[in-house]
């Protein structure tokens, strides 16, 4: 299937830019990964078992030696004791936590 242009390439470019990382959030199959592959240097897709375990193994060691901008992709935040959720019960992490 060929890809559709989005508003959404523009804003993720520029937004990359200027941010150390950028959510995309959205419902099963609607472009999220193929919109972020059109911007993205590299990607780590969590569906891998050995990348799924080298970032549950040493998440701080696991992101590097990827080019950036890097896609992460099917992303589970453990978010442990220094999140809070919000009242629609997505998990909030201090950005800092992420590393540099």
């Amino acid at each position: 299937m060929e890809y559709q242009s989005r508003i959404a390439d523009a804003q993720l470019a520029d937004m990359l830019a200027g941010l150390p990382a950028v959510l995309i959030e959205g419902v099963r199959a609607v472009g999220k990964t193929e919109t972020a592959r059109r911007v993205c240097a590299d990607e780590m897709l969590l569906d891998d078992p050995n990348v799924y375990e080298m970032v549950r193994d040493d998440p701080f060691k696991a992101v590097t030696g990827w080019r950036d901008p890097l896609l992460v992709d099917g992303a589970v935040i453990n978010t442990g004791p220094f999140a809070h959720r919000r009242q629609d019960g997505i998990a909030v992490i201090p950005l800092a936590l992420l590393g540099p």
